[in-house]
């Protein structure tokens, strides 16, 4: 956020946008782990169809798919570690986040 930005908003907007901007990190993280396992099918679909029809590309692409599927979990990981730490370094720097979230208007 800019400077002039932060000074323009009150607490409870900043608190707001900032839980919500981890719950956003945290919808990433679970879109990485559905397009993971979409990659992870598609090296066994590549696996079983190479080995089937006798195609060695489709058999050596597969642990492509693999590794890119595992690199993406290990990415998901660090990723929904980052929101947990960011909510831990927000509550720990408003203790009134409560109030602040529950504050209507």
């Amino acid at each position: 956020m800019r400077t002039d930005k932060l000074l323009s908003i009150d607490r409870r907007t900043f608190v707001r946008f900032a839980f919500d901007r981890n719950d956003g990190l945290r919808s990433l993280a679970t879109g990485l782990a559905v397009l993971a396992w979409l990659l992870i099918g598609i090296g066994f679909f590549c696996l079983f169809a190479g080995l089937t029809k006798d195609t060695e590309v489709m058999v050596l692409s597969s642990p492509i798919f693999f590794v890119l599927g595992i690199l993406l979990f290990i990415w998901r990981s660090s990723i929904r570690h980052q929101a947990d730490s960011l909510d831990y370094q927000l509550m720990a720097a408003f203790p009134d986040w409560r109030e602040l979230i529950a504050r209507e208007g």
